[in-house]
């Protein structure tokens, strides 16, 4: 099975969107050193505690948007993951499609978090970011999609989609 992998216009402006916003956090907060942008940046992540004890309610979905700083690997590859993985996802489910299920998932996992925070006491004051939920779940919905689609994990071992969600 061959997959047209070029980006398609919901998954290019979730890359661009992801990247420009991770540049313009570690620019203002990193090189310009600038206090406002660091305390905006701890206000957008998610902190269980700050959500449940403080009602700081758009962290259930704002954490998703960010990515660590001091790591371009985090960024780089979810950025990769999209692009390898939801272009067919989008094909299939038009762009509007692509959009709610990705906004859905970003919301799902960010309310995975806080029952995470909950459950496990250590993890109630831990900070959370990135759109790795989301990617988890264009995996896990790629893989039940095109089951017969190979994947290379890790870029070098062909496994079937279908085989993936269990790895």
């Amino acid at each position: 099975m061959n997959l047209d992998l070029s980006p398609t216009p919901a998954v290019k402006k979730l890359m661009i969107g992801l990247l420009a916003i991770w540049l313009g956090f570690s620019i203002l907060i990193n090189f310009l050193e600038l206090t406002w942008a660091g305390e905006l940046y701890t206000a957008l992540s998610l902190t269980p505690s700050q959500v449940l004890s403080e009602g700081k309610l758009w962290q259930v979905l704002t954490y998703s948007v960010l990515h660590d700083l001091s790591s371009p690997s985090h960024v780089i590859f979810n950025l990769i993951a999209l692009l390898f993985l939801a272009p067919p996802l989008e094909r299939r489910w038009g762009y509007r499609g692509f959009v709610q299920f990705a906004f859905y998932s970003a919301l799902i996992a960010g309310i995975f978090t806080l029952i995470c925070g909950l459950v496990a006491p250590g993890y109630f004051g831990a900070r959370v970011v990135g759109v790795s939920g989301v990617v988890m779940a264009v995996l896990a919905a790629f893989s039940f999609v095109m089951p017969n689609a190979t994947i290379l994990l890790f870029f070098v071992i062909p496994v079937q989609a279908r085989w993936i969600v269990w790895l």
